[in-house]
This record gives structure tokens, sequence and C-alpha cells, in this order.
């Protein structure tokens, strides 16, 4: 399927593109149509992998997943095949491809790119410009002084020698051109451009007058470099020289090259057939300029096959998820029950663990204690209360859930006997809202967490602590909070980094088992210190 639909791609491709081929680049472009094949059918294997390992995520998640792979996976594969593209097909500049253009001015930019801000008054001396690749300078003395009335229009050569012939140089954006003596002492004259302090980064001369030169520059594919020697004080600077049709001034070309010397003399060789850096910046721009040009027609093909490839594949595999339907709802019925043994085991759990035997052991003492001190009332009064809250979990062993008044009442009992083990240095705050006070909460769901506070920032302080529980709703959700004024605990991430106790982390399990992700158990510091434990429960009420 892979095959067939990239050997489809690569038809269409091609099709779609034939505007953007040229006839002479018939193989190079053919060969670059079998390598993007070859490079889409990789891609496509990468693609097939990424929608085969999200399948088993959500629906949303992974269609979003799968849309945004085939975008950067199309993206990709367009980005690469055009480099193949730059690469297997010659650039060939755009006025090669229209015989009708015809160049008759030339203009000349020393520093081109750079303003004169940034290297103050800079003088070129340039000469002997020629049609081809002349690495030889040619020498004063061969050139026709013959004096005439009338002036001639320039042409190639240019060599500033001719009494006869009209040198005018129009300067542009702060350069000023005279005609001079040669620099290194050579007999002969020379063009001088100034490019001054206030120049701009296109600055430039163009060489003879507004009719541009006598005859059309006869630059074709095979015969395409134009020679300018060039006398400059720095070396590495870049030199543009631009070609135009003087009667439209859409017909342009230019290329650019760098001087290598100072302070001498050397010829300047401009291919204007070179794919160099500033051509392929050109070309670039081009591929990325017509709607419907490169980009967005193999993007378009790729999306169209990407589609019917993957579509194809989804709904083969939505139809044997449909055939195992049924063998899946029985399973997860299996796993129903067994998840609500698993919670009703956790909760027996919770019921086995939740008295600490300390507390048991400390209340105990206490009791013993107040016999032996002949204060029996008190000791009846703990001994009640502690009966009562014994009986609270077995009274509820067949509720999951209680109201919040009632779980508050078993809780009171249990400070109620903890008060006497610890007097004034233990001090309870509570803010409950009334409406909360309606809503269930699972048994017993706050003793554990009174209790750590009771262990840790009571027990440990010489002057005790306070302990804090409030209750409120906010956005259809119980509030649940125990905070103490302790010295707080050691969290990383809302994390405790010690071994969590037991009765924090069978909290945790019931609540998790109970709403699953309908419910947040977070810690916390509080500033100056203390420790505060936030449960958010959905809001519900007994029938």
């Amino acid at each position: 399927m892979q095959i067939i639909g990239w050997l489809t791609l690569t038809i269409l491709t091609y099709l779609a593109l034939t505007v953007w081929y040229d006839t002479y680049n018939f193989w190079p472009n053919n060969i670059h149509g079998l390598l993007q094949s070859a490079l889409g059918i990789l891609f496509s294997l990468i693609l097939r992998q990424v929608f085969l390992y999200q399948w088993e995520k959500p629906y949303i998640s992974r269609t979003i997943i799968g849309f945004i792979s085939v975008i950067i996976v199309a993206l990709l594969w367009t980005v690469i095949r055009i480099q193949l593209y730059l690469l297997i097909v010659p650039l060939s500049p755009e006025y090669f491809k229209k015989p009708d253009w015809v160049f008759n001015k030339a203009s000349i930019f020393f520093n081109f790119g750079v303003d004169g801000a940034n290297i103050g008054d800079k003088k070129y001396y340039w000469d002997d410009m020629s049609f081809g690749s002349n690495s030889k300078r040619p020498s004063a003395d061969i050139f026709d002084k013959t004096e005439g009335n009338a002036l001639q229009q320039i042409d190639l050569p240019i060599n500033f020698e001719q009494k006869n012939v009209n040198y005018l140089v129009s300067d542009f954006g702060g350069t000023y051109t005279t005609i001079g003596a040669d620099p290194s002492g050579r007999k002969g004259n020379v063009a001088i451009t100034t490019k001054n302090a206030f120049s701009e980064l296109w600055a430039g001369s163009t060489i003879g007058t507004n009719s541009g030169f006598a005859n059309a520059i006869p630059i074709t594919r095979t015969n395409s470099t134009l020679t300018v020697w060039v006398y400059s004080s720095d070396a590495g600077i870049p030199v543009l020289l631009k070609l135009e049709n003087n009667y439209d001034v859409r017909y342009s070309a230019e290329t650019q090259t760098k001087t290598t010397k100072s302070n001498t003399w050397e010829p300047m060789i401009f291919d204007f057939n070179t794919a160099n850096s500033y051509n392929v910046a050109l070309s670039y721009a081009e591929l990325w300029k017509g709607f419907g040009g490169w980009y967005f027609t193999s993007l378009l093909i790729f999306l169209c096959w990407a589609a019917s490839y993957h579509g194809i594949k989804y709904a083969m595999l939505f139809q044997l998820e449909r055939d195992e339907a049924t063998g899946q709802a029985q399973q997860a019925k299996l796993l129903s029950l067994e998840a609500s043994e698993a919670a009703k085991e956790a909760q027996l759990q919770m019921l086995r663990y939740q008295l600490n035997p300390h507390f048991m052991f400390n209340t105990l003492n206490a009791i013993y204690a107040l016999i032996k001190l002949g204060d029996q009332d008190q000791a009846k009064d703990m001994v009640s209360k502690l009966g009562k809250f014994l009986r609270y979990p077995l009274n509820n062993d067949n509720n999951q859930l209680v109201s919040l008044s009632e779980e508050l009442e078993a809780i009171y009992l249990y400070l109620d006997i903890e008060k006497v083990r610890f007097g004034n240095r233990l001090t309870i705050k509570t803010d409950i809202e009334p409406v909360a006070s309606l809503f269930l909460v699972p048994s017993l769901i706050l003793q554990p967490l009174v209790e750590n506070a009771i262990k840790y920032a009571v027990a440990k302080q010489e002057n005790g602590g306070t302990i804090t529980i409030t209750g409120k709703v906010r956005k259809k959700q119980l509030i649940l909070t125990v905070s103490d004024d302790g010295p707080g605990a050691d969290l990383f991430n809302g994390k405790l980094t010690s071994k969590i106790g037991i009765g924090l982390r069978n909290t945790q399990q019931r609540l998790e088992t109970l709403f699953g992700a309908k419910h947040s158990f977070s810690l916390e510091n509080v500033v100056p210190h203390g420790f505060r434990i936030v449960m958010c429960l959905p809001t519900r009420k007994r029938l």
C-alpha cells in the first residue's frame, strides 16, 4: 500500500510541478522525483510508527498528535526534497530562461550592504571593465586616443583612456566618482569612487549616460562573466555588479564577489551564471513566492496521501476494535467487580490500621492516671468518649460516606480525648460553612490528618500548637483543610521527601478508590511556619 501510494505521489508531484521544471533539465528532474519518493517512503514508515505508538491514547489527543505529526513530516519532507532539487538541478538565473532579455547598462557597488557610518570615507579605484574573464590587465598604451568633436556613447571594454568617449558615471546613495590617476603609479586614467561617511547600504555608481551602452552586453549561459579591475584599501569587502535593461527596469541581473587583496590591483570576475549564496537566496524566495508553488503543492499532496493512507489504517483498526468489543465489555465488567472488591478491601485495611496503637496506649495511660489521681468523673467521661469514638467506625461500617457534620462529631470526640493528655498545649479552631456540613465525606477521613498534626506540630513543641479545621464549598467542590502552626515538613513538588505515614497513605488510597480523578489531595507548607493538608472532594448529598 505504501509503495503504490508513493508511486502515485511521484506522478502527481511531477505533474503538479511541471510549471516549475525546465525541459532542458529533464533527467535531473526525473532523478529528483525518484529520490523524493524514496525519501517519502522513509518518512511514511516513521509516521506510521508514530500513529501506532499513540493509538491507545484518547481519541482527541491521538487526533491532535497525528495531525501535528503529519504537518511536521510533510514540511520536513518538503524542505529536504527542495534541498535535493537545488543540489541535482542546476540553479540558473531567471534571465537565462528569458531569451528576450537584453542588458545594456551596468552599475557597481563597493562594500555593498555596509553603510558609510560604519566604514567612514573610503576610496575605491576601478578600471578596465571587459566582457569575459581577463586575468591580465591590458596596457594603457594600446587604446585609441583619437580626439573628436562629439563624444561617443560608452561601450565595452571600458578603460577611461579614449578621449572621444563619454565616460560619465552617475552616482547615487552617497558615492562620488571622478576620473583620475592610477594610485599604483601606472600610466593612464582610472575611475575613483568615494563612498563617504553618509552613504547608504546600497550606494553605488552607474556607468555611462542614461542611454546605457552603445551595444548590448553579449551575455549567454556559456559566456556569462564580466571582469573589472579593482584597487581597494581593504581585502574581503563585497563588490556587486548589476546589469540592467535601459528601456525596461524589470529586467536586471546581479552577482557579487569579494576582494582578496589590499592596496593592489586585482581582477574581479563576476559570473552571472553562478549559483552563489545570493542567487540561492533569490531562488528560495522564488520557491516561496507563488501560491500553489513548491511548498503548497507538495504539502497538499502529502496531506492528501497521508490522510487517505492513515484513514484506511484507522478504519481497519477501528473495525478490529469493534470485533473485540463484546469480549472487552465482559472483561471490563469483571475488572469492575474486582475493583469493587479491592475498594472494600482497602476500606477494611483502613479500618484495621486507622486507630494508631500509640493513640490507644496513650489514652489508656491517661485514664489510668486519672483514676490513680482520684479524678473518677473525668476518667469516666474519658472512657465514655473513647467508647463512642470506637463505636463510630463500627456504626458506619456499611456506609462509605457520612455527612461532614457526623464526621466532625467523631473528630471532636477524638480531640476531647487528646486534650486530656495535652491540656492547654492543644488548641482547636474550626471554620465550617453551614452548607459544607451537609455534604458527604468518607468516614473517618479527617482523623488521620488531625492525628498527624498532633504528632508533629503539638507533641514536639514545648508550648504545643494550634490545629485548624476548615470546610467550605467552592465551584461544586467541598474543600476540607487541616492545618497546624508547627515546624512544617520537607516537601518536593508537593510531596513529602520522607516516607509517608500509614494514615496519610491510607487516606490517599481511599480518596483515589472512591473519587478517582474527581478529587485532589495536596500537601503544602504555611508561611511563616506550619503545615497544611487540603482535600477537594466532589459535592454529594444523602438521597
